[in-house]
C-alpha cells in the first residue's frame, strides 16, 4: 500500500452536533467553517478537501475511481480515525464502505497501545496488528511526485462531475 494522497471527509454538522451531544462547552465549528479551516490555514498539496454533503459522497467516490482507472491508478479508500471510534472491542466495520482503517491515538489515549505495552492489543474482528518499516524521506518524495499528478487529475474532473452531481 503505497498513500500518495488524502482527502479530507468533515463530518456534516448533524453528526458532529450527535457527536459531541454530551459536552456542552464544547465550540462546534460549521461544516463550511472547518473546509476553510482546512483549505487556508493548512494549506497542502497532498490532500483535498471534501465540502459536500455525506449523500452526495457515494456518487463521487465512484466518479473517483473510474475517472482515476483511465489514468491507470487503482485507488483504495481507506477511513482515518481517532480512538474514540475503535478500541479493544469494536472497530467501524465497513465504514464508508473501506476495509482497512488506519486510527490515530494523537488525541486521546487508545486502550489497545500505550504505556506498558510492546505491541497494540488485537482488535477483536481483526489479524493481528503488522509493523510497517518504511523510509521516511524517500515516501515523502514519492508521495509529493505522484499527488500532482493526482490533484491534476482531480482537478481536471472535479468541477464537471460537481456540476453534473448537482443537476442529479
Amino acid at each position: 500500500m503505497c498513500i500518495v494522497a488524502a482527502i479530507v471527509f468533515p463530518l456534516d454538522d448533524e453528526d458532529l452536533k450527535s457527536k459531541f451531544k454530551n459536552q456542552k462547552e464544547t465550540k462546534i465549528f460549521t461544516k463550511k467553517e472547518r473546509v476553510n479551516l482546512w483549505k487556508d490555514m493548512v494549506p497542502s498539496d497532498w490532500y483535498w478537501v471534501y465540502d459536500r454533503s455525506v449523500k452526495e459522497f457515494s456518487t463521487f467516490r465512484r466518479q473517483v475511481v473510474e475517472q482515476t482507472a483511465k489514468d491507470g491508478f487503482d485507488i483504495e479508500f481507506i477511513v482515518l480515525c481517532g480512538s474514540d471510534y475503535v478500541s479493544v472491542k469494536r472497530a467501524p466495520m465497513g465504514a464508508w464502505s473501506c476495509e482497512k482503517i488506519i486510527v490515530s491515538d494523537i488525541s486521546r489515549p487508545a486502550d489497545f497501545f500505550g504505556p506498558g505495552k510492546a505491541t497494540p492489543e488485537r482488535i477483536e474482528g481483526f489479524k493481528d496488528w503488522k509493523k510497517v518499516d518504511f523510509d521516511i524521506g524517500r515516501l515523502s518524495a514519492k508521495a509529493k511526485d505522484d499527488a500532482a499528478m493526482v490533484f491534476a487529475r482531480l482537478s481536471f474532473f472535479s468541477s464537471r462531475m460537481l456540476e453534473s452531481m448537482r443537476e442529479e
